[in-house]
């Protein structure tokens, strides 16, 4: 369990989450105020500003900070369960779910993240009725997404449907569910159907370049490498020292013709 006092309290131990390499510009800006000045929901703020540049430890830390100040806040474990998830620690995102759930039993939100963590864990029709009983509690936007990527894990033809009504949810503004179908469909090779969802919060939201890398990455395994070098120098131009960004450009520009027409023929 020292993992989760870690997880909580920011101690040392336990091995760090895997994480996407990092460069200076896409560190967090310095905050503008002592970071001890910050109550649960700055920490908060924080803490997904880091799951979303991929920071996956930095995250943890910042939810962790949340949650001890304010255990009452479900934003903050919701964000703790979404990043040991998304850094590949199933497991352990599925044991904090079930502590979540604990503290907030029948929530249709962690219910549904649960569902998910099930299918990723192989336990399909256990994860269909996870995702049942959530529907039942409440037909939430997060409901229709856990849906959905469960019956892409059983290659279900209705799970775009599914994606599709949590689609239709979508509130003018929200570009934060948006990142969520896209890479729903990303994680399992519906790139075409994740270009068009990322097209979307780009528009949404223009200036924040980790939507244009998202959307690099569709076009790219399209096989479309203009436009995928076209979308990540969008990024680039948001974040101009990002080393990561800009030597993937250069790859990208030296990628070959048959690499190109493989890549369109796979994927298709």
């Amino acid at each position: 369990m020292g993992r989760f006092s870690k997880l909580e309290l920011g101690s040392q131990s336990g091995e760090p989450p895997r994480e996407r390499p990092v460069s200076p510009a896409q560190e967090p800006s310095p905050a503008a105020r002592p970071e001890q000045d910050y109550d649960a929901r700055g920490y908060l703020r924080l803490g997904t500003d880091l799951l979303l540049r991929g920071q996956f430890e930095e995250a943890l830390r910042r939810y962790g900070q949340a949650i001890k100040l304010d255990s009452t806040l479900l934003e903050a474990w919701v964000g703790q369960i979404d990043t040991l998830a998304e850094s590949g620690q199933t497991r352990e995102a599925d044991v904090w779910c079930a502590r979540a759930l604990d503290q907030f039993p029948d929530d249709p939100t962690l219910l549904s993240i649960r569902a998910v963590l099930f299918a990723r864990q192989g336990m399909l029709q256990r994860a269909l009725g996870a995702s049942d009983y959530a529907l039942q509690r409440g037909h939430s936007l997060r409901a229709w997404i856990a849906r959905g990527e469960i019956l892409l894990h059983g290659n279900s033809p209705n799970a775009v449907a599914c994606l599709d009504k949590a689609l239709e949810q979508v509130p003018d503004g929200d570009w934060m569910n948006l990142v969520r179908i896209g890479a729903v469909y990303a994680r399992h090779r519906r790139h075409a159907k994740a270009l068009e969802v990322f097209q979307r919060a780009c528009a949404m939201e223009p200036g924040r370049a980790h939507l244009w890398r998202s959307l690099s990455e569709c076009h790219e395994h399209l096989g479309f490498m203009d436009r995928a070098i076209e979308t990540a120098q969008r990024a680039l131009e948001i974040e101009p020292n990002d080393l990561v960004t800009e030597s993937r450009i250069r790859r990208l520009a030296n990628t070959g013709l048959l690499a190109r027409l493989w890549r369109r023929f796979r994927w298709r």
